[in-house]
């Protein structure tokens, strides 16, 4: 008779501290984010970047497909700001709305910049982020290994600026506020 107390206080007891730390996950998970976003309005006091020589063959290369399956090509002549993210990378996240400015500035969304943002996640899980967050970017997945070594990374997110003749690449690892005056007249260098 005594056990069944003991057994409904302890369930009680046991399920009350999963609630604590449930609802202590979600508050830190909120505040992480609040913390990126903060972090990335910032604006950018000098660019780190690295260069790579690439040819015309590695971007033709690049095996990145649209939601819809077809294969994106950068045979036009322009800028390739290509973002490698993923929808559960939180430093990734955190830099899009900055993305989606830049890509609606008046000097770069006439064309001269093409914007696409690439993922190994699946096609679902895209469609499922996007339809949360309304971005509205030109997403591309591909498959992990697939990628030319030139474009390899071990870092999310990266961005490649890949130049106007396509034979030089500027890296950019982790998070960017790229909506930044800075980056906006480095980005225009590359016309």
């Amino acid at each position: 008779m005594q056990k069944k107390p003991f057994i409904i206080g302890f369930t009680s007891c046991l399920l009350l501290v999963g609630l604590v730390l449930f609802i202590g996950f979600l508050f830190l998970k909120n505040e992480r984010a609040e913390m990126l976003l903060e972090d990335n309005s910032k604006e950018v006091e000098n660019i780190n970047y690295s260069i790579i020589n690439i040819n015309k063959k590695d971007i033709s290369n690049l095996s990145l497909y649209d939601l819809n399956g077809k294969k994106i090509t950068f045979d036009k002549e322009r800028v390739i700001f290509l973002n490698f993210w993923a929808t559960w990378c939180m430093p990734c996240i955190a830099e899009m709305p900055s993305i989606k400015e830049l890509s609606k500035s008046k000097d770069f969304n006439n064309g001269f910049v093409g914007f696409v943002l690439a993922t190994d996640d699946s096609n679902d899980r895209v469609v499922k982020f996007e339809e949360k967050k309304q971005f509205n970017f030109n997403y591309a997945t591909f498959k992990k290994g697939s990628l030319p070594k030139v474009i390899n990374h071990n870092l999310i997110p990266t961005t490649y600026l890949i130049d106007i003749e396509n034979l030089i690449c500027y890296k950019f690892e982790g998070s960017v506020n790229y909506n930044s005056v800075l980056f906006k007249k480095f980005l225009l260098t590359l016309k």
